[in-house]
């Protein structure tokens, strides 16, 4: 049950700012709300929904004036992206599908913008059509995952910027 609560975290849009904005640096509600433009009111419940799952940590606390005020960090960063196996999740499909459209339509809508804008791109789309078997889809499937994510363990400078991919696969029959 956590994991298809921690599914269903993941691929909430808020709670995905939430942990993308306490990635790399520990921030207040107040510092995370200014960060994703969002009432420091209207993120409570995420955080605690967060934190009692496991994917928000209190990194520390600081007393302000009196008031104990909670410094957050996302507690694995390697948990976006995150693959999960769709028959895992079937149960939630009226919840995980319209997330996967809203995620893919922010993709397409950066490439349109990159598109017409002309200026710094910033999006790229590719599209492979290669004959496998199941074996090696999945083989495929998770190199690519494991490239990715191997990547992401260098050394932080501040030359780096979060980059999201989304990467789906079907065998079309």
């Amino acid at each position: 049950m956590k994991d298809k609560n921690i599914t269903k975290s993941l691929f909430n849009y808020k709670r995905t700012l939430i942990l993308q904005a306490t990635k790399d640096k520990e921030k207040t509600v107040k510092e995370i709300a200014e960060s994703i433009n969002e009432q420091p009111s209207r993120l409570y419940y995420h955080i605690n929904q967060l934190e009692k799952l496991g994917l928000l940590k209190v990194a520390y606390e600081k007393l302000i004036n009196n008031i104990s005020q909670k410094y957050y960090i996302a507690a694995n960063e390697n948990l976006l992206p995150h693959q999960f196996i769709l028959k895992d999740y079937m149960k939630n499909t009226n919840y995980i599908i319209p997330q996967l459209y809203a995620l893919a339509d922010k993709a397409i809508s950066t490439i349109q913008s990159d598109l017409q804008s002309n200026k710094d791109i910033t999006s790229e789309a590719s599209i492979v059509r290669v004959k496998l078997t199941k074996e090696e889809w999945k083989e495929v499937n998770k190199k690519i995952m494991e490239l990715i994510s191997s990547r992401d363990q260098r050394e932080r400078n501040s030359d780096l910027s979060n980059v999201n991919y989304i990467i789906m696969s079907y065998f079309d029959h």
